[in-house]
């Protein structure tokens, strides 16, 4: 644990914030539970400086949130299809060589250039008349 200066802060201690405008965003309110989970873990992994390539697989978000492969991918998935993640580069898994995919938080700036916040523009699926989703 980081030790409190002498105003009682914690200097450089780490933390995951998350802002109310996200939180109140309708992509964010119809996240499955392990979809929030996940998008925790992507914003423990950005630094700050690695937007872009910021790394996460389908293994290793199975272990982070203790979950069968299927369900980390479909939290991938989940997260990707709302806008809360962009894929910048794809993973590949060979014998010679394999990296994981390396993606995008689309609330943050990349480089010089401003978040996208695609998640925002998110719209839940319409209901018909007798309760369905079109």
């Amino acid at each position: 644990m980081a030790k409190a200066n002498r105003k009682g802060r914690n200097d450089g201690a780490k933390h995951v914030r998350m802002y109310w405008w996200l939180l109140d965003s309708a992509a964010y309110r119809h996240l499955s539970c392990y979809g929030r989970a996940l998008l925790i873990e992507f914003i423990y992994r950005h630094t700050g400086g690695n937007n872009g390539s910021v790394i996460m697989s389908v293994r290793e978000a199975n272990d982070r949130l203790g979950v069968a492969i299927n369900t980390a991918l479909k939290a991938l998935t989940e997260l990707q299809d709302k806008g809360f993640i962009r894929v910048a580069k794809a993973g590949s898994f060979d014998l010679k060589c394999r990296h994981a995919t390396e993606w995008t938080l689309t609330m943050y700036p990349v480089g010089d250039s401003k978040p996208t916040k695609d998640f925002m523009n998110w719209k839940p699926p319409e209901k018909t008349k007798h309760g369905l989703t079109s």
